[in-house]
């Protein structure tokens, strides 16, 4: 069946999927860079570079003063500062950043998988959770939410992209007890918990793929396909062996979806093969995911 035959407001139905991957929990730098986990410190003007190894294993210096401009901007639009995530008013000149790598434009972090233990000092921790934003689906960043103290949500410490694999810590006034991520705590890895350091002692999450679900409800009218195209069964100019055109049993056992150059793109098997005849009609459900 040709897809110029379909009506496509009434024969195509199109969704999306969200669908979860399995749960990664990390508790060391190399686990985490295996993964394709990244946790960085960026400021708006320092002077250093945060090194990475790609896929390839080629290493490469990214500058951390050009990494927070490029987040500033595209998520902030502000350039040289990102506002607090819990006053709202505080501009930010140091984040902390956790970056998952996304092979395929259709993945990203999964809603409400997300837990973290930050430990600052070894002597503050705050376990922190992903609360997603229903209402920021669909908006130009995509699903969008925060990331809370688990045992006090009204705490937030940062904000997660989920599209984007990309969560930024920018509380610096903190709202209960010691802020952990004060300016007097350097670094940002997944390890153990260290003196003056701030740490991640254990991430989890899960990533997920969103495919694109399509529907094509493909009708066979009483005098459409009552004939097998099998070409043992045909004369040499294209029409039916006279023994089989009176009373034709035909059965159907497989759809090809077609573009608009007449170009093959889907095949559909039926199981059972769909008998057919004059007398029938038929409607073939075809789901296409990708």
């Amino acid at each position: 069946m040709n897809l110029n035959a379909l009506d496509l407001s009434n024969d195509v139905v199109n969704t999306y999927l969200d669908v979860p991957n399995t749960l990664v929990s990390l508790s060391t730098t190399a686990g985490a860079a295996a993964s394709g986990v990244w946790l960085m410190v960026l400021n708006s003007t320092s002077a250093g570079f945060v090194p990475r190894t790609d896929t390839r294993g080629v290493l490469s210096n990214i500058s951390t003063s050009g990494a927070f401009r490029m987040l500033a901007n595209y998520f902030y639009g502000t350039g040289t500062y990102i506002t607090d995530v819990n006053d709202g008013i505080t501009q930010n000149s140091t984040v902390r950043v956790i970056q998952f790598s996304r092979p395929f434009l259709n993945e990203g972090l999964y809603k409400s998988s997300v837990t973290g233990v930050v430990d600052a000092w070894g002597a503050y921790s705050v376990t922190a959770i992903d609360i997603p934003d229903p209402n920021s689906d669909g908006s130009a960043f995509g699903l969008t939410g925060n990331m809370v103290d688990m045992w006090n949500q009204t705490s937030v410490w940062g904000t997660i992209f989920y599209d984007y694999g990309v969560i930024v810590f920018s509380n610096s006034q903190g709202t209960t007890g010691t802020n952990i991520f004060a300016a007097t705590a350097t670094g940002f890895d997944i390890s153990a918990s260290a003196a003056s350091r701030i740490r991640l002692t254990s991430l989890n999450y899960k990533t997920r793929n969103i495919l694109k679900r399509s529907i094509y409800f493909c009708r066979g009218k009483n005098k459409e396909f009552n004939y097998t195209y099998n070409p043992t069964a045909r004369k040499s100019d294209g029409r039916i062996i006279d023994s089989l055109s009176a009373s034709p049993t035909t059965y159907v056992t497989t759809i090809g979806l077609y573009n608009d150059a007449d170009e093959l793109v889907a095949v559909a098997k039926v199981s059972p093969a769909k008998k057919k005849s004059f007398n029938s009609e038929c409607v073939f459900r075809v789901q296409l995911d990708f």
